[in-house]
């Protein structure tokens, strides 16, 4: 094999590959002999299937793995050689599959990390804003587990419902030509009264509902409910069909051991303990993005283009989700034109690329590792998050060959972690925000 290297950039390099026709015809015959090993083929005895035959009846898939095998092992040698570390995956430009006799070319290109000399990072003085713990935060929480275990208690009444009571009830809509609103439309729908569930408007012809009644309102839609009637009226006919109301449990040694508490008093203490972790955490991660900004603007580089634009989509993604569920799914719907949108996620992604490289260099000047044990743990964290199943979530990083980004991550984290632990940090209380 020989291979020339192109710096198409400073983080950009093309390495053009010529391989010669007896090392393809090596590498094809390889793989049909491996293929004939276990081949099963009318009128031949196991593994006795000719080559010639073997090679002609399975020939696409013949070439296509040698192909793969040495675009593979051409670009492995040849990075190793060139001593540099790729930090995206090859881009491979070449023929589909190579040919028996012929020399195989072909290019293939990747990025890298960007040289640049790392500033002073250890023993930055800087200060930690940690908000003051509220014994309110404890109250609110309680009264969270209360609503998540409390039972509804029929209501035999012949009134509208009161504001804290459950109506249970059955709705549908209509345009101002009479036609029905497509997705506007609920049957034993379950309404908290008074807690904003609903439009104003809307909750106001059930407020005047007793159980058994049906009545009807023009309700102005608002943005974010239904995209195509946002901003018009509509016709909103209900049905009260019965009435409850929300019994809580009481604050009991009972209740705080049916919770796994013990008591109410570990209870407490354990809230009062989770809502000070989390400060304390909220607070962390703040101080380090201070600490990796100040680091930030002492540094210029350029930047892995690739790992820009990835990024760059992934948050417009994020963007699109989010405007489709406030029910502005075009450009024409947002606040902002397509094209300063764009330009906003653009920065936001080359700042994250940035300050991903920052860390990775740091990683490396380190010799930060990442142990199979803590790619383990980390994949399991992700899974609780995001409910899903640890061990099919290992499966699909793996089938999607995004080990080596979950390598990353972990590297940049444990690069960060590293910064802060080695900074002169002084905690004091946040001021109040102001109202």
């Amino acid at each position: 094999m020989k291979y020339t290297v192109t710096d198409l950039s400073k983080v950009k390099k093309s390495v053009h590959v010529n391989v010669p026709a007896n090392d393809v015809d090596a590498k094809i015959n390889f793989m049909v002999k491996d293929l004939v090993r276990d081949l099963k083929l009318p009128g031949f005895r196991p593994g006795k299937v000719p080559h010639s035959v073997a090679e002609k009846r399975f020939k696409a898939q013949i070439y296509k793995e040698s192909t793969s095998a040495l675009v593979n092992e051409c670009a492995a040698e040849a990075v190793k050689e060139m001593n540099v570390t790729p930090i995206t995956d090859i881009d491979y430009d070449g023929p589909e599959t190579v040919e028996r006799g012929k020399e195989f070319e072909f290019t293939f290109s990747f990025e890298i990390l960007p040289d640049f000399e790392l500033p002073a990072w250890e023993g930055i003085e800087i200060e930690e804003e940690i908000e003051p713990y509220n014994e309110a935060r404890t109250d609110e929480t309680i009264e969270r587990i209360r609503l998540q275990m409390s039972e509804l208690k029929p209501l035999e009444v012949s009134r509208p419902p009161l504001d804290g009571e459950v109506a249970f009830v059955d709705f549908s809509a209509t345009d101002e030509e009479g036609n029905p609103v497509k997705g506007f439309r609920g049957t034993g729908y379950q309404l908290t009264v008074g807690e904003g569930q609903l439009q104003e408007d809307f909750e106001a012809i059930i407020k005047r509902l007793s159980p058994g009644e049906s009545g009807e309102g023009q309700v102005k839609l608002a943005e974010g409910i239904n995209n195509e009637f946002a901003g018009k009226t509509i016709n909103v006919k209900a049905t009260v069909v019965s009435l409850a109301e929300r019994v809580l449990p009481e604050v009991t040694e009972e209740f705080a051991e049916k919770i796994g508490a013990g008591s109410v008093e570990n209870m407490r203490s354990s809230i009062e303990k989770a809502h000070k972790e989390n400060l304390k955490r909220f607070a962390k991660e703040n101080t380090q993005g201070k600490l990796l900004d100040g680091l930030l603007e002492q540094v210029e580089y350029e930047l892995p283009q690739s790992m820009v634009a990835s990024r760059q989509n992934a948050l417009m993604a994020e963007f699109r989700a989010e405007m489709r569920r406030l029910g502005k799914p075009e450009p024409k719907d947002w606040d902002m034109s397509e094209a300063e949108v764009e330009a906003d996620l653009h920065k936001q992604a080359e700042k994250f690329v940035k300050g991903e490289m920052f860390l990775l260099k740091l990683a490396e000047k380190e010799k930060i590792s990442v142990t199979p044990q803590e790619m383990e743990a980390y994949l399991v964290d992700i899974a609780q998050r995001s409910g899903l199943n640890p061990q099919q979530l290992q499966e699909y990083y793996h089938q999607n060959h995004l080990m080596h980004t979950l390598v990353d991550r972990i590297r940049t984290e444990k690069a960060l972690d590293m910064i802060y632990d080695r900074a002169k940090v002084k905690e004091i209380e946040a001021k109040p925000k102001a109202e």
